[in-house]
């Protein structure tokens, strides 16, 4: 459970890297899970891997209670599960993540959600740890974001320099094993990795059943932004119930 130190940090900067570790037998399931994903060259991973809620890598672990408990502190007790992936920032060549909000990628309505980040390895400055804008969650906007070069950076969005302070922008430290949860309103990014320490991390996210996530919205983003999806994302419902009562929600199998 969070501290109510915690849970301050986390509503008035938008980010809190929590203070205890998650468990040894947690850590080294998941580790053991991820084994595949993960090559042993730490320079050969991807920046981003997408898909494990396909695996079914996302729900055995995203849906644990000792997660949901922390999550449910922070978002209420009805939430959905709905992605999981590894941000890998390989060794050597790991590509910077410009400044952004997750939000502006997600057709949630209204916004509200966090992602859960799980390190698998160390998340520090040297090998491109997120660095974000502390409060800036509290502005309630998404701002807007321009199209970046793939080539050069993790995702195709960034906000525009001119809407920016980065005067009190902060690094979150991370190391193997703990946990940060950060606002989908907050503005981060991070740094390259030029190291030769890869800095991987599992990402799960989160939304409360208050906010209807908009399948048809998601298309038509997808189809601007040139994206291919056969799919049709899956929304579990992980604890509680759709309050919103405009999800479709899938029930985890018991």
């Amino acid at each position: 459970m969070l501290s109510n130190e915690e849970i301050a940090t986390y509503l008035n900067e938008g980010l809190v890297v929590i203070k205890t570790k998650l468990s040894y037998d947690f850590m080294s399931e998941m580790r053991a899970d991820i084994a595949s994903f993960l090559p042993e060259n730490q320079t050969k991973i991807r920046d981003f891997v997408p898909g494990l809620m396909d695996a079914g890598f996302g729900l055995k672990f995203g849906g644990r209670p000792e997660i949901l408990d922390i999550v449910t502190q922070l978002i209420g007790s009805n939430i959905i599960l709905w992605a999981c992936s590894i941000f890998g920032k390989p060794a050597k060549n790991g590509k910077a993540t410009p400044w952004h909000q997750d939000a502006a990628y997600w057709p949630i309505y209204p916004m509200a959600g966090c992602t859960v980040w799980i390190a698998i390895d160390d998340s520090l400055p040297e090998n491109g740890c997120l660095c974000y804008i502390p409060g800036s969650h509290k502005l309630e906007k998404i701002f807007t974001h321009s199209h970046q070069k793939p080539s050069q950076f993790t995702i195709s969005q960034a906000i525009e320099a001119s809407d920016l302070n980065l005067s009190y922008a902060k690094e979150a430290l991370v190391k193997n094993g703990y946990v940060s949860i950060h606002d989908s309103l907050l503005i981060h990014s991070s740094k390259p990795n030029y190291s030769s320490q890869r800095r991987a991390a599992v990402t799960f996210r989160y939304m409360p059943t208050s906010s209807y996530y908009d399948h048809e919205q998601e298309e038509i983003d997808n189809q601007l932004q040139g994206k291919v999806r056969t799919y049709k994302r899956i929304l579990y419902l992980v604890r509680g119930r759709d309050i919103c009562g405009r999800n479709v929600v899938t029930y985890p199998p018991l």
